[in-house]
């Protein structure tokens, strides 16, 4: 295992690594806890939102073209309907937060310190730090 690129995408520059995103978190929530059956066409509509959305952000990181982890975010306004509603109901403003979505990492490099450059490598909204902002 070489060291780790990892890289911050958005929009189309994300397009290219759909695939080996929408793969890797087929691999990692299949296995416990998850369990969950994922499928390519589901996770590549799902992932779409994050090329689609101006605010997101998809930190990747790679071992030589191997892509071994993903961290996706974006803004809360950006998501669908069902998942906002109990934020406004609430009365969160959905406008103001980041939603730090989720971070898989293939389990081989798990405990190794891989995560903290992703953590360090700057805020997907500079000069915002944290959750809610504003």
């Amino acid at each position: 295992m070489a060291e780790l690129t990892i890289e911050r995408y958005r929009g189309a520059a994300l397009q290219q690594f759909i695939p080996a995103v929408a793969a890797l978190r087929i691999e990692v929530f299949r296995a416990f806890p998850y369990l969950y059956e994922g499928n390519e066409a589901y996770e590549a509509e799902y992932l779409q939102t994050y090329v689609d959305s101006p605010g997101a952000v998809v930190v990747i990181a790679r071992d030589g073209e191997q892509v071994v982890g993903a961290s996706t975010g974006l803004p809360l306004a950006a998501e669908c309907e069902e998942f906002r509603r109990p934020f406004e109901e609430a009365g969160y403003p959905v406008d103001k937060i980041f939603y730090c979505a989720e971070s898989v990492l293939q389990p081989s490099y798990r405990g190794r310190g891989s995560a903290s450059p992703s953590l360090t490598s700057g805020s997907p909204m500079p000069g915002k730090p944290g959750i809610l902002t504003g």
